[in-house]
């Protein structure tokens, strides 16, 4: 006869330390009080927060460095146990400071942005040196980075993307979440491996652009377990966004939309035939592309047949990235004949005739833009601005635009 074992804990860690070994980073310690774990949970909460979980370890462990802390900042930790019969009650918690940055840490090329209208006080941002980076937007004149979590890997950011407690980085050969239950505080929480161009937030799915492979539809219900809900649809492209409830693709030769309902099992809608397709943004009645050197809108109102209603030709100019506010649309873009980078700013009030109201330079790549009301006399447009780092840029009159604040370092 084998004897049975009662998966049990007897008591919970005990003795948890927590030491700033340096600005971003803080060693934990603990004893295994258990003979039947098979894993832990650390968790930290910002001194305005709450509790967050950054990691689950293997079983016996009783050490673990938090490498995505920030300077200057008050963390308070526990730990509990974890078996198949459940979870021991939490250790006590245990608190600790990280000191100062003492020089400022350099951007490095900022080439992807985000914005959410649940937050309004701040912004994202991400670069190949830093990984995601959460920027203070209080005051339009002064942004400041104020928290960063890394990639996964070493790789050129293609995009970001902003939903709730949801960040989304895809990285080319990974896709990096982050949760951002805390702003001042953000994990990363998993990592899948699909090489993305770029992503698409519906709810608690995540939409990833494979540029090999088609669309890939994960559940991130849990995002520290994201899992792959369909097979892959055989639609490939650079960039895809939200219009009218569906997921349109800027694909090599069309636009091609895509219903996600249910999620588990999206389905193809109709296309437009274009030239390459390069950038796409969508409202709830059209989608805007830019495609043959011209701004183009559809009207995506029968999805199964969208239907190309204006466009405007934009000459020697290349778009680098669509972002629509209200009845503007806020353009990224690339002069090459002047080697010069800024933002454009269109009249789409009447779609079937888009206007070029205004345009106005920045000092970097503007590689990405992403615009937001803030208020009523506060529209604002956020800019990858490539080296110059992260640039605000006041759209309130669409026709006088003007840079207002811009960041570097954190």
């Amino acid at each position: 006869m084998v004897d049975s074992v009662i998966l049990t804990f007897d008591l919970p860690p005990t003795g948890l330390l927590a030491q700033a070994t340096s600005a971003t980073e803080v060693d934990l310690t603990w004893s295994d009080n258990s003979d039947y774990d098979s894993g832990y949970e650390v968790e930290r909460r910002a001194a305005s927060g709450s509790f967050q979980r950054i990691a689950t370890l293997a079983a016996n462990a009783t050490a673990y460095t938090d490498g995505n802390a920030s300077p200057s900042t008050t963390y308070e930790y526990r730990v509990r146990g974890l078996n198949a019969a459940g979870f021991t009650a939490y250790s006590d918690i245990t608190t600790t400071t990280t000191p100062p940055d003492t020089a400022p840490r350099p951007l490095g090329s900022v080439t992807a942005v985000a914005a959410d209208p649940s937050r309004l006080g701040y912004a994202y941002a991400a670069s190949a040196d830093v990984g995601l980076i959460v920027f203070d937007v209080s005051a339009a004149a002064s942004p400041r980075a104020v928290a960063a979590a890394a990639l996964p890997v070493s790789s050129q950011p293609a995009g970001l993307k902003v939903s709730g407690d949801l960040a989304v980085i895809p990285a080319r050969h990974v896709v990096a979440v982050y949760d951002l239950g805390e702003p001042t505080a953000p994990v990363r929480v998993a990592t899948i491996t699909v090489p993305a161009v770029d992503v698409a937030i519906m709810g608690d799915y995540l939409y990833l652009c494979d540029e090999y492979n088609g669309l890939v539809t994960f559940d991130v219900s849990d995002p520290w377990n994201p899992r792959q809900q369909a097979t892959v649809l055989p639609v490939m492209g650079y960039e895809m966004d939200v219009a009218g409830g569906d997921i349109w693709v800027a694909a090599l030769s069309e636009l091609r939309g895509v219903a996600t309902q249910p999620p588990w099992s999206p389905s193809l809608l109709g296309f437009v035939p274009t030239s390459i397709c390069q950038v796409v943004c969508g409202t709830p009645a059209h989608a805007f592309v830019f495609s043959g050197a011209a701004l183009r809108v559809i009207d995506v109102a029968d999805p199964l047949r969208p239907l190309e209603v204006g466009s405007l030709t934009t000459d020697a100019v290349r778009l680098t990235s669509l972002s629509a506010l209200n009845q503007q649309v806020c353009a990224t873009w690339y002069y090459q004949a002047l080697a010069s980078r800024g933002l454009w700013m269109y009249d789409v009030s009447d779609p079937t005739r888009p206007v070029l109201l205004s345009n106005v330079w920045t000092q970097g790549g503007a590689y990405d833009v992403s615009a937001i009301e803030v208020g009523p006399h506060d529209k604002r447009c956020y800019v990858a601005d490539g080296t110059a780092g992260f640039t605000v840029v006041d759209v309130t009159d669409p026709t006088r635009p003007r840079v207002v604040g811009n960041c570097r370092t954190m």
